[in-house]
Order: structure tokens, then C-alpha cells, then sequence
């Protein structure tokens, strides 16, 4: 798989109710929800997730939890990924740029 020619911030988290690690991608607009950021899951690959919602539920994942799943998204995916442990307000603006860029193109 290509590696990506930029980094991708990405934000592991690890929710205690799912025994799961996710990935959080606050720059990404999630495909089917402007509002919700993109993640990934190994089970249920790439989804929209509600960043804060999320965060609200777990607690940072530690590197061992989440090494599998970095390898995963790197090596499979094509992700240079930018591991970060919060997403700055910077961040979440980048993502609502593009909805907003997003909208206006399907206005029109």
C-alpha cells in the first residue's frame, strides 16, 4: 500500500464498554454526517463517530492498546498517521471548513 504524502492527526481512544480501541480523525469530515468526525475500528472499519461523545466514554488508549491498530491503518490503509493525545480547537476547525466548503458545493 502507497503511504500517504501527509499526515493524518489521529486520536486513539479506548472505550471500557466496548473493550475496544477506536480512531478518531477530528480533521475528517465522517462521509455520512457533516457533524461527526471520520474513526476506525477493526471491527466495523471506517464510520462517522461524535468526537466529544467519544471522548465523554473513554479514556486515551495506551500505546500497546492501540500499536495493532496503527500498524493497521499505516499498512493497509496507506495512513502516515500524526498521533495525538486531544484534538485541538485548530483541529475541529480544519474539519468545519471543509463542511463548510462541502456545503456550499452542493448548494451550488
Amino acid at each position: 500500500m502507497e503511504k500517504d504524502d501527509f499526515k493524518t492527526v489521529v486520536i486513539f481512544r479506548f472505550v471500557p464498554a466496548w473493550n475496544s480501541v477506536i480512531a478518531l480523525f477530528p480533521e475528517d469530515v465522517a462521509d455520512s454526517d457533516y457533524e461527526c468526525c471520520s474513526s476506525y475500528m477493526t471491527v466495523g472499519q471506517h464510520a462517522a463517530a461524535d468526537y466529544y461523545g467519544i471522548i465523554e466514554i473513554s479514556r486515551p488508549a495506551r500505546s500497546a492498546e492501540y500499536l495493532t491498530m496503527a500498524r493497521e491503518l499505516e499498512n493497509n490503509y496507506g495512513y502516515d498517521l500524526d498521533i495525538r493525545q486531544r484534538a485541538s480547537q485548530k483541529m475541529h476547525e480544519r474539519r468545519y471548513e471543509e463542511i463548510r466548503r462541502l456545503l456550499r458545493m452542493e448548494a451550488g
